[in-house]
């Protein structure tokens, strides 16, 4: 017992806040423990624990919206993660992950009980679940891929046309094997065997003149605001020199465009993350639970969906985009 307190307070830093103790949620709940742990990190990556009871409660509701599937993975993981984004965002079901989208959409298999079909149309519009087994919707393949390894001018056998086929990106490295390490300023062996060719000498071209910079010519200027306070900096002869801009405001030309007004048809980022799509363009109609924006957090793709239907008057963010929790992304009018 002694050397077992003794590893957990070295390694302190790596144990799950539910793997050293009884925890009866498992029981209370319904839900086994990697769940919880899952809960627990996304919580935790939202600074909001406090809401633990809540999102253990809502876990339950999404897996019956769901059709009560398995709790295995990737299952546990998207209800974990779709309980956490109703609590937080205040709306159920106002952020969606694709992950959802896809098991809504049949391409998880079918599910022991129907999903909620109020649920389904929110998140699906118009679209219909697949009604065959999912795998008959795969294309083949394999010969596609034997055929891109010969390309690529490697050997195509089935581990090669396997590993290409699982790792695209990273199977011609691996196929190519270790390769010598080039030297800082070494030029490739292919390069280096190739004799130079003659060139008539040229001549090196005159340096210019030093122009001599007094101290307080200025050759650049800018302001900076920091904590709320405008500072206007130069760039000098003689280095970096800071001072309060007048009446405490930059120019008209450079001061920052007001935040927009937030009304009834502004959607809202619900938590921190990277904007990857933005399916819409002001003037586009939209309708209840279409998908306005594509966000990415936590490694997992969030569709936004809006909660009113009109035209989009329009977008503030666009893709490639880092949002912060509760930032206006768009407007519909």
């Amino acid at each position: 017992q002694h050397d077992v307190e003794e590893l957990k307070r070295r390694h302190i830093e790596h144990l799950s806040p539910v793997a050293d103790r009884v925890d009866a949620s498992i029981l209370r709940y319904r839900m086994p423990g990697f769940m919880l742990e899952d809960i627990h990190h996304q919580l935790g990556a939202h600074d909001n624990m406090d809401r633990l009871s809540e999102v253990l409660e809502e876990a339950n509701r999404v897996r019956q919206d769901l059709g009560y599937p398995p709790l295995v993975a990737p299952i546990r993981q998207m209800i974990a993660t779709q309980a956490v984004n109703n609590v937080i965002g205040g709306e159920r079901y106002a952020t969606v992950t694709q992950e959802l989208k896809d098991y809504l959409q049949g391409l998880y298999g079918r599910p022991p009980v129907p999903a909620d079909h109020e649920l389904r149309r929110l998140v699906l519009g118009r679209e219909e679940p697949i009604t065959i087994r999912p795998a008959d919707l795969l294309e083949p393949q394999v010969e596609g891929a034997r055929q891109q390894v010969k390309k690529l001018g490697f050997d195509p056998s089935d581990d090669t046309v396997l590993i290409h086929l699982m790792f695209p990106h990273l199977a011609p490295a691996y196929m190519r094997g270790p390769q010598p390490e080039q030297k800082d300023g070494e030029k490739p062996a292919a390069a280096a065997s190739k004799p130079a060719e003659a060139s008539p000498p040229t001549a090196p071209p005159p340096a210019p003149e030093p122009v001599p910079v007094a101290a307080g010519t200025q050759s650049a200027e800018f302001d900076v605001e920091v904590e709320g306070e405008i500072f206007k900096v130069r760039v000098s002869g003689a280095g970096l020199s800071v001072a309060a801009a007048p009446g405490g405001a930059p120019s008209g030309a450079n001061s920052a465009p007001a935040p927009p007004k937030i009304g009834e048809g502004t959607v809202l980022a619900p938590m921190q993350g990277l904007i990857v799509k933005v399916p819409v363009k002001p003037g586009d109609m939209v309708k209840l639970g279409d998908v306005v924006a594509v966000l990415e957090a936590m490694k997992m793709q969030n569709d936004i969906v809006t909660t009113v239907a009109g035209k989009v008057a329009a977008v503030y963010v666009k893709e490639g985009e880092v949002v912060s929790p509760n930032q206006p992304l768009l407007a519909i009018g």
